[in-house]
């Protein structure tokens, strides 16, 4: 029963957040990208506390910081409505489509919230959750299970974002139109 309650939950939430994407302000994708980003921080931390040796490889701790410096460069810049932060933004989006586990190599970033189908060497399944991972890792010969995650609310935010950029861009374009007409108005 408190599965449920938590799925539940998980879900209702997900509701709300795929609501607040087609928002007109793409302070929530910033707001989770900033959010996703130290926790992929966090988590990184955390992993090589406990001793996990496939976190602690040099390589995957370099392309965890890349993921989370992207991410969160991204996400300050759309918050603050410089225009690179939207292509940036869509870029740290198309990131987090999809998390692919594979024999030897891990490789993606799900940043926060995620929703979508779960395909592992066992199950095919629906998959709510909030993750903190991001990076690359390659060890020959290490055996990680098969787990490939695609993250659909990481596809909404790429619409959004889309969305966003022309309703923008418009905005832009009338505004200069606009400036133009008034200065062509010879003054009294």
């Amino acid at each position: 029963m408190p599965t449920l309650i938590g799925a539940t939950i998980i879900g209702a939430l997900l509701a709300c957040l795929t609501l607040l994407f087609w928002s007109k302000s793409p302070r929530f994708i910033a707001a989770w990208q900033l959010i996703g980003g130290a926790l992929i921080l966090f988590a990184l931390v955390a992993g090589i506390l406990q001793g996990y040796p496939a976190i602690a490889h040099p390589f995957a701790v370099l392309t965890s910081l890349t993921v989370t410096g992207f991410a969160a460069t991204a996400g300050l810049l759309l918050w603050r409505g410089v225009k690179l932060g939207v292509t940036l933004s869509i870029a740290a989006q198309a990131l987090q489509i999809a998390w692919v586990s594979v024999p030897s190599a891990q490789f993606g970033a799900t940043l926060g919230p995620t929703f979508g189908i779960r395909i592992t060497d066992a199950t095919i399944s629906l998959n709510m959750g909030f993750y903190g991972r991001g990076g690359l890792l390659i060890i020959p010969g290490h055996r990680f299970p098969l787990d490939i995650t695609v993250n659909v609310l990481a596809l909404l935010a790429i619409v959004g974002l889309l969305q966003y950029r022309k309703h923008r861009l418009s905005r832009d374009a009338a505004g200069v139109q606009q400036w133009n007409l008034e200065s062509s108005v010879a003054p009294d």
